[in-house]
C-alpha cells in the first residue's frame, strides 16, 4: 500500500510543504502564544495525557500484547498486524530521533522565555529538537499500521494520529507544525514499511510452494 498514487504525489508533496509553511509563518507563534495564555491546568493535562502514547510506552506495549495474544491465547488472526506494528513504531521513533538532532528546531519554551524561534541545525539540547515530534512519531506509526491493513480507514486514522499529537501542542512540547510534519512523515514511512513487509512475506509464501510441488 502506498500513501499516494505515482501521478499525484508531486502534487501532494508541494501541497504538503505548502501547508507546512503556513503554518510555520503563521499558524505556530500566535497558537503557541494563545496555548501559553490558557489556564495551566490545560498544560498539566496535556502532559499527563502525552504519558500515555510515549514512545517507550508503546513499544512495551507491542511485544507484550502479542505475547498475550499470540503466545497465550494463541490466536493468530492478527499476528502478521501485531508484528508489523512492533516494527513500525521503532522504526519511526528511530527515523525522528536522528532527523530531529540534525534538523535543530527549537521548542515553544523557547519562543515563550527569549523570543527564540527557528532551526539551529546539530542542536544537541532538547531545547533544540522539537521537530520532528517523538510523542508524534509513536502515535501516528501505530494509526499508519493499522491504516495499512484498513486502507478505506486511512484518513480517520491519519486525524486520529494527529488529534492525539495535538496534546502535545496543548502541554508546549511543539509546535503544531511539528506534529503535522511528522504525522505526514510517518504515515509515509509506515506505507513504504508495510509495502516492503508484504513483499516479503508472499516471496516467502511463493517460495515455500515451490518447494512442496517440487517434492510432489
Amino acid at each position: 500500500m502506498t500513501l499516494f498514487g505515482k501521478q499525484s504525489l508531486p502534487y501532494t508533496l508541494l501541497g504538503t510543504s505548502l501547508v507546512l509553511l503556513f503554518c510555520y509563518f503563521f499558524v505556530d507563534q500566535p497558537l503557541t502564544y494563545w496555548i501559553a495564555s490558557l489556564p495551566l491546568s490545560v498544560q498539566k493535562i496535556a502532559k499527563i495525557a502525552t504519558a500515555s502514547f510515549a514512545p517507550n510506552v508503546l513499544m512495551t506495549a507491542g511485544p507484550l500484547f502479542y505475547f498475550f495474544y499470540v503466545v497465550l491465547l494463541k490466536k493468530t488472526s492478527l499476528k502478521r498486524e501485531i508484528l508489523f506494528i512492533i516494527i513500525a513504531i521503532p522504526a519511526a521513533v528511530v527515523m525522528v530521533d536522528v532527523a530531529k538532532t540534525l534538523i535543530g528546531r527549537t521548542r515553544p519554551g523557547l519562543l515563550l522565555r527569549a523570543d527564540i524561534y527557528g532551526f539551529f541545525p546539530l542542536g544537541l539540547k532538547d531545547s533544540y529538537r522539537s521537530f520532528p515530534s517523538g510523542h508524534s512519531a509513536a502515535i501516528c506509526a501505530l494509526m499508519a499500521s493499522l491504516a495499512s491493513y484498513r486502507p478505506r480507514a486511512v484518513v480517520p486514522l491519519f486525524l486520529l494520529g494527529l488529534s492525539f499529537s495535538f496534546l502535545r501542542v496543548l502541554g508546549l512540547a511543539h509546535f503544531f507544525s511539528d506534529v503535522l510534519g511528522t504525522a505526514i512523515m510517518v504515515f509515509c514511512l509506515v506505507f513504504t514499511l508495510h509495502s516492503l513487509y508484504q513483499r516479503e512475506y508472499h516471496g516467502r509464501i511463493s517460495e515455500r510452494r515451490s518447494r512442496q510441488n517440487t517434492k510432489n
